[in-house]
């Protein structure tokens, strides 16, 4: 990021150079300009990036026989009980 950045600010001082001999001060708005293109771009170039569809997940037997059950009712209301009491301590 950064020798891109040098770049463009030395490529706005050349080109605001030549516009107007003894006007460095057009340089800035180059800059800016310049510097603007390059961040649209990049941002651009991230947000289709993430776009990109991806395969959907898909679970195999293998996957199923790993996932861990729900609690039963009554398991829930035991973990609920037990909660209750730590929370008081």
């Amino acid at each position: 990021m950064g020798p891109s950045i040098i770049v463009l600010i030395l490529a706005g001082a050349i080109v605001g150079g030549a516009t107007v001999l003894g006007a460095p001060v057009f340089a800035v708005p180059v800059v800016i300009v310049l510097l603007a293109i390059w961040g649209a771009l990049t941002v651009g170039r991230r947000v289709l990036g993430r776009e990109r569809r991806r395969e959907p997940i898909r679970f195999g037997p293998e996957d199923r026989a790993t996932l861990v059950p729900s609690p039963s009712p009554h398991e829930r209301a035991a973990n609920r009980r037990r909660s209750a009491q730590d929370a008081r301590g």
